[in-house]
């Protein structure tokens, strides 16, 4: 009888844990497409040098530190060349797909032409926090609506 108990309570022990990690990959779908998204706005929606430096603090905490120095090279030095490199307007993005690994935008600011495409390809680590990124431009061919 006393093993029938423990059996029992070992087995209800084994699906909860189950269900937990079932639950928190279904979840994590949604929840790294949110993370994808959030770090794109971190990284391109500003006003001011000082919006970019929040920024980069706020991308910090949604990064491991390794892809935060890979995105942010160094902080000073990230905030000087994307505020040059936008000749000092406000920037923002307008996502056009977004997905559990990846997402798809036009950077809207005057000194960039809007139909230009790019992508931001990452990973989300069982924390919470991106883990693996790269970032470059789509190219869009002509002939089809296909995205490479």
């Amino acid at each position: 009888m006393k093993f029938e108990k423990l059996w029992f309570i070992i087995s209800i022990c084994l699906f909860v844990m189950l269900l937990g990690v079932i639950t928190r990959f279904n979840y994590s779908k949604h929840y790294d497409i949110s993370v994808g998204e959030e770090a794109v706005t971190l990284l391109y929606v500003f006003n001011s040098p000082d919006d970019i430096d929040n920024n980069m603090k706020k991308l910090s905490k949604i990064t491991t530190k390794d892809v935060f120095d890979v995105l942010t090279v160094n902080q000073s030095d990230r905030v000087m060349q994307v505020w040059l490199k936008f000749k000092g307007d406000p920037c923002n993005i307008e996502i056009v797909q977004a997905k559990n690994d990846y997402i798809i935008y036009h950077l809207l600011n005057k000194n960039i032409d809007s139909t230009r495409l790019f992508i931001l390809s990452y990973e989300v680590n069982f924390f919470g926090k991106i883990n693996n990124v790269s970032e470059g431009e789509v190219v869009t061919f002509p002939s089809s609506n296909m995205m490479w």
